[in-house]
């Protein structure tokens, strides 16, 4: 149903007259236009699915009140709490379906998960960690043939002088002797020197940012080797949310691989991160950004229905700024 509002405008001799009309977007309007962005459509047969389907199970109740969606290719959540991450994790992974990244965000003082899992290819999840735990397991696992996939870090009592908490998900590495480096915790001026030495003979795989305790920004980074024969075209980027969509217009030849938002808890400021690189000749990537998160939410679960998969997924902080949602997604080309 269409919504409209009509104006009265009260002119210079005291009369009010009716203005025009402001048009006020439905959900349903609001989702065809961000698939639409992306050149899909609504589909009849996965809204009447979605809607008239089998009663969910308790794990889709839990992922549904966790502000996300459950179907054969995938997962994901935008508002989870920690004890929910992991309790929805630990169910999930014994269905085979694996954590692909995950991010932060805040309600107010509470802290929130945005996550999303894939039936692809198993992962490890390594959570919680302090930042030495976080050097010692880096060694650890690369020893051991894995590589990173992502990282990030995260303060859990936002406006106390508390230590950083970090994460990272790990896959088995196809190459024994993967040389990953794997930065965290860097300020600023760290993050150009790392970007200014690496970006000749290597490519990003993710950056994520977050505010530590004192409110600097902290940046979490993964780079890989690129080979010479073989390099893929990439990009990196930490702007403001509101700068971003002339930048996923300058890239959108290359594939979105990674999503990130970072909020200030002092002056509200937002930094968004994003890496584009490509990676996968056989699949469609798709990013949806710019968008509120119930509207990110409906379109994940569209998408899911599509035979999408979810591959990394930000939200903004707080009711004010969640139009600043965004979201990539991947489907084998048919």
């Amino acid at each position: 149903m269409q919504v409209h509002i009509g104006l009265w405008i009260k002119t210079a001799s005291g009369d009010l007259t009716e203005g025009k009309s402001l048009h006020v977007q439905t959900p349903e309007e609001a989702l065809a236009q961000a698939l639409s962005s992306v050149g899909l459509q609504a589909s009849p047969i996965a809204n009447r699915k979605l809607q008239h389907g089998a009663p969910a199970s308790a794990i889709e109740r839990q992922i549904k009140n966790a502000g996300g969606a459950m179907d054969a290719t995938g997962a994901f959540v935008t508002s989870a709490t920690l004890l929910e991450l992991q309790e929805i994790q630990d169910q999930l992974k014994d269905q085979s379906y694996y954590v692909q990244s995950l991010r932060i965000s805040h309600q107010g003082d509470d802290l929130r998960f945005t996550a999303c899992w894939r039936t692809q290819k198993a992962t490890r999840l390594e959570l919680e960690l302090s930042k030495s735990e976080l050097v010692s397991v880096i060694q650890s696992m690369t020893l051991e043939g894995y590589r990173a996939i992502d990282i990030g870090g995260y303060c859990s009592e936002r406006f106390e002088d508390t230590d950083a908490k970090y994460w990272v998900i790990w896959e088995s590495a196809s190459e024994a002797n993967q040389k990953q480096i794997v930065r965290i915790a860097l300020d600023n001026d760290e993050r150009v020197k790392i970007f200014t030495e690496l970006r000749g003979d290597h490519h990003p795989i993710a950056r994520q940012a977050f505010f530590d305790s004192q409110d600097q920004i902290r940046f979490c980074e993964i780079w890989e080797p690129t080979d010479k024969d073989n390099s893929p075209l990439w990009a990196i980027f930490t702007q403001p949310p509101e700068r971003m969509p002339e930048q996923f217009f300058a890239f959108k030849h290359i594939q979105c691989q990674s999503v990130d938002m970072a909020q200030s808890k002092i002056s509200l400021d937002k930094m968004m991160s994003v890496v584009w690189r490509n990676v996968d000749e056989t699949s469609d990537f798709k990013v949806l950004h710019s968008l509120p998160q119930e509207i990110l939410i409906s379109a994940g679960r569209e998408l899911l229905a599509q035979g999408f998969e979810p591959i990394s997924m930000c939200v903004s902080d707080g009711a004010s700024g969640n139009q600043h949602c965004a979201a990539v997604w991947r489907r084998q080309k048919h």
